[in-house]
This record gives structure tokens, C-alpha cells and sequence, in this order.
């Protein structure tokens, strides 16, 4: 009888989309490059300025490749991490909230929320982090967050920002499944209500050694 070999943990989305922005790095970021050395190459040739427009849309399209790329060795960190310094947000400060998960992708998570919200809001979003008591044995590090949203985005309650942007309230962005793949690694939830121009959410981890 040949003996089974163990089977696989099941891939995880943050891992097809690792997967993913590792290969499209490698695809695109060739050809982006002959494309700007061609274009620094033109822009010798034109007069100053002509050759701006294209080198910076380069430029944006780097920018999202790097926005997207996750380290895979990350992935599999767990380290004990302060939940508020981790997320690295603007203005948050709180007592001490341990929580479990790899720091560079806390910071990651940070950043794609910070982005996120400032793309779709129309200001700045505030955030505040708390410890609430999911239940007696069960305790929980919350990330609550606030901005104003066009008022035209319809009322909606999701526990996914790819949900919210993608199906009601239509946004050009990579960062939601980005966020919600994130959230889900690092062993989080996520609640959100969109209602009369206002984006509230909630996200939440459980604190070590509750």
C-alpha cells in the first residue's frame, strides 16, 4: 500500500494574490522598463515636457505594482506586535494592544486603508483604536475608522470592502481586496456601514493571550 502524503493547508487568497502580483511584477515590469528608457531617450530628442505625460504614467504604473506586492516570506510570520504602533496610521494612539501576525503586513494593512479611504473619501478619515470585550473569555484589539464619502454612494452594510466599492459604490482601486485579503490572514473581521455620506467601520483582531 503507498503511503499518502500529508495533505496541503488550503491556499489562502493573500497567497493567490502574492502568487499573482509576483508574476505580473515580472511580465510588466520588463516591458515598463524599454518603455521608459525610450522615453528618457525621446525626451533628449523633443522639446523639454513632450515626453512628461507618458514617463508618468510609468511612473503610476510602478506604483501600483508596488503597492501590490507582498513579500511571500512574510506570510508566514507570526510574531507577538503593538496593534496601534504596527498599523504605523496617522494620529492613532492607544494602550498597548498585543495582537499576533506579521508586522510588515500590519504596516501593509495600514498603508492600503489609509490609501483606500483617502481615494474615496472627501477628507481626511479619523481612526481610533480600542480594546472591546467580544465576549467574557474573548477580548479584541479594534481599529475604528470614519470619513465622508460622495454623497451619491448608496446605503450599505458589507464585511468586505471589495463588496462595498465593487458591487455598490464603484471605485478604480486595488486596495480592497488587498485589505480584505489582509484582514483575513491575519485572522481579522471587518464590518462597514456606508450611509448618508458617511463610511464607518470596524476592524478587529483578538488580542494574545485572551
Amino acid at each position: 500500500m503507498t503511503e499518502r502524503s500529508p495533505k496541503s493547508p488550503a491556499l489562502t487568497s493573500l497567497e493567490i494574490l502574492s502568487a499573482l502580483s509576483h508574476a505580473l511584477n515580472h511580465q510588466i515590469r520588463t516591458p515598463l522598463s524599454v518603455i521608459s528608457n525610450d522615453l528618457f531617450y525621446l525626451q533628449s530628442l523633443v522639446p523639454s515636457g513632450e515626453c512628461d505625460r507618458a514617463l508618468n504614467r510609468c511612473r503610476d504604473i510602478s506604483a501600483v505594482l508596488q503597492s501590490v506586492s507582498i513579500n511571500a516570506e512574510t506570510l508566514a510570520q507570526r510574531d507577538v506586535v503593538d496593534f496601534a504602533s504596527v498599523l504605523k496610521l496617522p494620529e492613532v494612539k492607544a494602550e498597548r494592544l498585543m495582537v499576533r501576525g506579521s508586522p510588515v503586513l500590519f504596516e501593509q494593512l495600514g498603508k492600503l486603508l489609509s490609501a483606500l479611504l483617502g481615494k474615496a473619501g472627501n477628507g481626511g478619515a479619523s481612526f481610533v483604536v480600542a480594546k472591546v470585550e467580544a465576549t467574557a473569555q474573548l477580548s479584541l484589539a479594534q481599529l475604528s475608522f470614519r470619513c465622508s464619502v460622495p454623497a451619491e454612494f448608496p446605503a450599505i452594510e458589507s464585511s468586505s470592502f471589495t463588496r462595498l466599492f465593487f458591487a455598490a459604490a464603484p471605485i478604480d482601486a486595488v486596495e480592497p481586496m488587498l485589505i480584505d485579503a489582509l484582514v483575513a490572514h491575519l485572522g481579522g473581521a471587518l464590518s462597514l456601514c456606508l450611509k448618508g455620506g458617511i463610511l464607518r467601520g470596524d476592524l478587529r483582531f483578538p488580542l494574545e493571550g485572551a
